[in-house]
Order: structure tokens, then sequence, then C-alpha cells
């Protein structure tokens, strides 16, 4: 899984081969003895194993705000905490990464991330990711309320999505 994370970053890999990716290593963990215990059926004690490996493997990270530029045990760890910790607690997102325009959002993500409204729509999705090599990284469970303009279409959006691009 790491070496297809590793490609999907560099490359962007399609949904079907991350996919792939994830099946061969629900496979093996099989194969190593994953197994539910909440059937008797081994049929569908391996199907749901490999439901469940699949959906635990699904790339929820949140998006990555921009790298240090020599790595050290100390920045790493700083990285990490902060970058988790914006990515679920929205409030402390700055104001610079909440972009309202279209202009803004290609800024904001060209060094770490931004937090927009967005419609829901694909076509957005790809626009912004054909336009500017930033993909959604997660859409936070806990939303800060209220409504805006899609930063891509202008159209309604109720929910703000965490957009960034791949280092």
């Amino acid at each position: 899984l790491f070496v297809a994370g590793l490609a999907d970053d560099l490359y962007s890999l399609p949904p079907a081969a991350k996919l792939l990716a994830q099946g061969a290593a629900a496979a093996v963990a099989l194969w190593g003895g994953l197994s539910v215990q909440i059937v008797h059926n081994d049929v569908l004690a391996a199907a749901l194993g490999a439901l469940w490996f699949v959906a635990m493997t699904k790339d929820y990270a949140p998006s990555l705000t921009k790298w240090p530029t020599r790595w050290t045990s100390k920045n790493y760890i700083s990285w990490s905490a902060d970058s988790f910790y914006m990515a679920y607690n929205t409030d402390m997102i700055p104001v610079g990464q909440q972009p309202k325009t279209y202009e803004d959002l290609k800024r904001a993500v060209e060094n770490g991330f931004a937090f927009s409204f967005w419609c829901g729509s694909a076509e957005c999705e790809a626009k912004i990711k054909e336009e500017t090599r930033a993909t959604m990284r997660c859409i936070p469970l806990e939303q800060p309320g209220g409504s805006g303009a899609c930063v891509s279409c202008g159209q309604l959006a109720t929910e703000r999505a965490i957009f960034g691009r791949a280092y």
C-alpha cells in the first residue's frame, strides 16, 4: 500500500488502480489469516474481511500542509501533528487557507491546502484537479455550519472540503 500511495502522489493514479492495490493487500491479509468472527460462513467471512480491509485502507488522510525542506524527527512530528490537528479542528485553519474565489484557491494550494465551500459536484472536483493539480483530501465530518458559494462554480454549497496537492 505504501508503494501504491507513493505512486498515487507522484502520478495521480486512477481510482481503479488504487482499488486494485487495496484489493491485493486485502488478499494478502486474508491469506495471512485475517478473518471476521461474526459469521460462521467462510466465504462470507472472507468477503466481509476484504471489504473491511479495503474500507480501512481507504485514503481518508487530511491534506498535507507545506512540507519542511529538510526532514528531521522534530519537524516531522510537528508537521504531522499540525496537519492532523487542523484537518479535524477546522476552526484552527488560517483565514488565508479558506479561499472564497477560484483564484484564491489556486494560490492557497500552491503552498499547502485550502478549506473551501464545495457544491459536491464531480465536475467541479475534476476541474479543480485538472487546473490546479489539487485533489480533495477530505470533507470534515464536523462542519463549521452556514452556507456559501462553491469555490469552483459559484453554486450554493453547505459543505466545505479540504483540497491539497500531493508533493
